[in-house]
């Protein structure tokens, strides 16, 4: 009798738990309800990485009915003004895209956490060295790349047969770039196209080609810091060939009236031997042209050529994780699904946009594309504007505008640009010993990421 009490007590107590606890129709328990939301800027530089995103939260979601992911895409200009705003009110966005300028000038210490928390050395060693390199500070990996980029020249081949040139050769050091240029000014075409009015193409000759000056990105460091000068012949050398293109008459006629955008869209009607890219412009010219009026080439070496000569530039867009966010764990699970073979693949196949990891599939890619991801493995470079701060930046985009229109020499515009830094440093006391901190780091671990 006493025995069918307690059996009947066991059996009134489990009753109850069922009662009180939901279950699925498998007889698991019920999840709980978890929404993240993704702040980024859409299509922007990649047509197609909308729908991949769209996409990629939907599959997500299936996979975890429990979770909601909401990726709004914020246009590039307002991205950082909503980012702070909500910061403010305490209720940011559970990812981010941000930049590693943000790491560096300290403007977003505190508000992340690094993703190392959440993922193992094992899923980080993916990431491409240079670029995890990049998104490391203050002793951790604190962001991944939603995707990447290439900064290349790119050519005509149709032009340089025309001209006695041979594309599958491209010219690599400066004396025989300029050459080249010569003589595809001799023979009727835009010898190189771009746009100064808006003053980026500046830090695009910076990023392609004064960075192949420098040993490595501690250089620039150390510039930043007053170490070493914006003055220094091997932080300067790319405004003066810049001016020597200027003064040989081997830019578009244009080049100082237009944009960035309009410069470059001028390979478009078949005219122009060569521009600089990055890796989701060269799809478009392909898509125009056909491949075979596209190739690329890494950029010519410039006169007195540093360690990272000879290398192409890989940029990333990392997004990170707000330090405020109320499920950082589900955060870094989403970031590992954008991060997984099926998505990096499908990402290449609808936006043409290649990802920072040895993950990338090379029997999907164009020939230009299959050279690209070939030397993100090879001859990976950094990124050199994502080594100073915008306060510097900016000089850069308005002397490359002075000097084009020839109101200023290449040396007045390394004065400036050493001016800008000077400034920097007495205006923004706190970001520099962040600064400091973080360039020491990245000299010390020089070799860490290999």
């Amino acid at each position: 009798m006493e025995r069918k009490k307690l059996l009947a007590g066991i059996a009134l107590v489990v009753g109850l738990c069922f009662l009180s606890v939901p279950v699925f129709s498998g007889g698991g328990q019920e999840a709980e309800k978890i929404e993240i939301r993704c702040y980024w800027w859409g299509d922007g530089e990649a047509p197609g990485m909308a729908a991949w995103m769209k996409e990629s939260t939907e599959l997500y979601q299936q996979q975890n009915p429990n979770i909601t992911v909401e990726a709004p895409e914020i246009p590039i200009e307002d991205l950082f003004t909503v980012w702070k705003a909500e910061l403010a009110a305490g209720t940011p966005p559970d990812i981010q895209l941000f930049g590693r300028q943000q790491g560096m000038d300290g403007s977003e210490a505190g508000n992340i956490v690094p993703v190392d928390e959440y993922w193992s050395e094992e899923e980080l060693a993916h990431i491409s060295p240079p670029a995890r390199r990049e998104l490391s500070w203050d002793g951790h990996t604190w962001l991944v790349p939603l995707y990447g980029g290439a900064w290349l020249t790119v050519l005509n081949p149709k032009i340089y047969r025309e001209v006695g040139l041979n594309p599958d050769s491209p010219p690599q050091q400066w004396n025989d770039f300029v050459s080249a240029l010569e003589k595809l000014d001799t023979g009727g075409f835009t010898p190189f196209s771009c746009g100064f009015k808006d003053g980026y193409m500046g830090v695009w000759w910076a990023c392609l080609v004064g960075i192949q000056n420098l040993d490595d990105m501690s250089d620039l460091h150390e510039a930043v810091m007053g170490i070493q000068h914006f003055t220094d012949p091997k932080h300067s050398n790319f405004w003066y060939r810049i001016e020597e293109l200027i003064n040989k008459g081997l830019f578009n006629e244009d080049a100082a009236s237009v944009g960035f955008a309009e410069g470059n869209d001028k390979y478009l009607n078949g005219k122009v031997g060569m521009v600089f890219a990055v890796q989701s412009m060269v799809n478009g010219y392909i898509k125009e042209l056909g491949e075979d009026s596209v190739s690329v080439m890494i950029s010519p070496t410039p006169p007195n050529p540093g360690k990272l000569a000879g290398r192409m530039p890989f940029y990333t867009m990392p997004l990170g994780i707000a330090k405020l966010s109320k499920h950082p764990e589900t955060a870094a699970d989403f970031l590992r699904y954008l991060h997984s073979e099926e998505r990096i693949a499908a990402m290449y196949k609808q936006s043409g946009a290649i990802q920072a990891s040895d993950k990338v599939s090379l029997d999907i890619m164009t020939s230009a594309d299959k050279l690209m991801a070939k030397w993100v493995v090879e001859v990976p470079n950094y990124t050199y504007n994502e080594h100073y701060v915008p306060q510097i930046e900016s000089e850069v985009w308005a002397s490359a505008q002075l000097l084009s229109i020839g109101d200023i020499s290449a040396a007045e515009a390394a004065q400036r640009y050493e001016d800008a830094a000077v400034k920097w440093r007495r205006e923004f006391p706190e970001a520099l010993e962040r600064f400091k901190r973080i360039a020491a780091e990245w000299k010390k671990d020089a070799d860490k990421y290999k």
